[in-house]
């Protein structure tokens, strides 16, 4: 069995030693008590540890804002608030010895009904954000069931390919796959009217219309036909971006979907 003690000594008012030991409490006192010191030490209290190593490691972490020096295991704190502090910071402390008038079982018995009661708070918070977060994830699942819902409504997404006149513009598109030889012959034809030759000039002027004329009418056509595409799949594009909004709240939520 292995020891954690509290000792103090009336030679040195107000400060206590943390200690441990492997042997007896006894043995260890009889060490402590040289002819150096003018008075005896008296033991405060003892615990029974299972690892006197770490436990005293701990108690000294517990209380290192009361050490008196790094090298020296004395506290200048009270003995009542040293117990407290050692009971909430290491573990599995039993008490072995304890000097007659101080009442360390009330001390423990106050800390664990605190701890309990620590406890029981928590779990009622963590009880309470769980409900919280199910009544969140109810509400986002039936909000997207209803945003579904309303889609499936709209019925599938429609492509507009023009009206039944489009035909009409086919000659222009036939016509476009040979634009480059237009702009080239315009060229030609503005090589030709400084050259003098009217006639080759006409034929350049006539190409350029050729070129630029179904490209105008076309890209009008082309953008007439997305915004009424656009305007088609407005109400799909709402109702897709809520219905993937609440999936990321529900991903966030921890739901899987």
């Amino acid at each position: 069995m292995e020891f954690l003690y509290i000792i103090s000594n009336e030679s040195m008012p107000g400060m206590i030693k943390v200690g441990r030991t492997s042997t007896s409490v006894e043995q260890r006192m009889g060490e402590l008590n040289t002819t150096g010191i003018p008075t005896k030490f008296e033991i405060e209290v003892v615990f029974s540890v299972s690892n006197s190593k770490e436990a005293e490691k701990k108690a000294h972490t517990s209380l290192k804002r009361y050490r008196v020096s790094k090298q020296r295991e004395f506290f200048k704190v009270p003995v009542t608030t040293a117990i407290k502090k050692l009971i909430q910071d290491v573990d599995s402390l039993a008490v072995h010895k304890a000097r007659e008038g101080l009442n360390v079982k009330n001390i423990i018995d106050f800390h664990e009904k605190k701890k309990r009661k620590e406890a029981e708070v928590a779990i009622e918070q963590r009880a309470v954000e769980a409900r919280k977060r199910n009544s969140k994830i109810n509400s986002l699942l039936l909000a997207q069931k209803s945003l579904e819902v309303e889609y499936r409504k709209l019925g599938p997404k429609r492509y507009e390919t023009g009206e039944w006149w489009s035909i009409l513009f086919v000659p222009f598109e036939i016509i476009l796959l040979g634009e480059k030889f237009f702009y080239l012959c315009f060229v030609v034809g503005v090589i030709s009217i400084f050259q003098g030759q009217v006639g080759g000039f006409l034929f350049g002027f006539i190409c350029l219309a050729l070129a630029l004329i179904p490209r105008v009418v076309l890209d009008t056509y082309r953008n007439r036909c997305n915004d009424k595409q656009r305007k088609a799949h407005q109400e799909h594009n709402i109702l897709e971006s809520k219905i993937s909004d609440a999936s990321y709240q529900l991903k966030k939520l921890g739901y899987k979907i």
